[in-house]
Protein backbone atom coordinates (compact mmCIF):
# COMPACT_ATOMS: atom_id res chain seq x y z
CA UNK A 1 0.00 0.00 0.00
CA UNK A 2 2.59 2.22 0.58
CA UNK A 3 4.58 1.52 -2.41
CA UNK A 4 1.46 2.42 -4.41
CA UNK A 5 0.76 5.40 -2.61
CA UNK A 6 4.30 6.81 -2.99
CA UNK A 7 4.17 5.74 -6.94
CA UNK A 8 0.81 8.07 -7.13
CA UNK A 9 2.41 10.50 -5.16
CA UNK A 10 5.18 10.91 -7.49
CA UNK A 11 3.10 10.55 -10.81
CA UNK A 12 0.47 13.07 -10.01
CA UNK A 13 3.31 15.78 -8.97
CA UNK A 14 4.94 14.96 -12.41
CA UNK A 15 1.84 15.50 -14.13
CA UNK A 16 0.70 18.38 -12.36
CA UNK A 17 4.47 20.14 -12.78
CA UNK A 18 4.61 19.58 -16.61
CA UNK A 19 5.65 22.78 -17.21
CA UNK A 20 8.47 22.94 -15.10
CA UNK A 21 10.46 19.49 -16.91
CA UNK A 22 8.63 19.75 -20.09
CA UNK A 23 8.11 15.92 -19.79
CA UNK A 24 4.18 15.27 -21.28
CA UNK A 25 1.62 14.12 -18.74
CA UNK A 26 0.30 11.32 -20.95
CA UNK A 27 3.86 10.16 -20.70
CA UNK A 28 3.95 10.61 -16.61
CA UNK A 29 0.39 8.89 -16.43
CA UNK A 30 2.02 5.93 -18.80
CA UNK A 31 5.14 5.44 -16.39
CA UNK A 32 3.20 5.26 -13.09
CA UNK A 33 0.73 3.10 -14.71
CA UNK A 34 3.57 0.24 -15.55
CA UNK A 35 5.32 1.60 -12.23
CA UNK A 36 2.38 0.10 -10.42
CA UNK A 37 1.83 -2.92 -12.19
CA UNK A 38 5.88 -3.89 -12.00
CA UNK A 39 5.30 -3.01 -8.25
CA UNK A 40 2.13 -4.73 -8.06
CA UNK A 41 3.35 -7.98 -9.40
CA UNK A 42 6.31 -7.79 -7.62
CA UNK A 43 4.30 -7.52 -4.30
CA UNK A 44 1.25 -9.58 -4.92
CA UNK A 45 -1.34 -6.74 -4.43
CA UNK A 46 -2.44 -7.16 -8.74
Amino acid sequence: MVISGIILSFTFVGIFTETLHGFHRAKFAMMGALLMIVAGQYYGFY
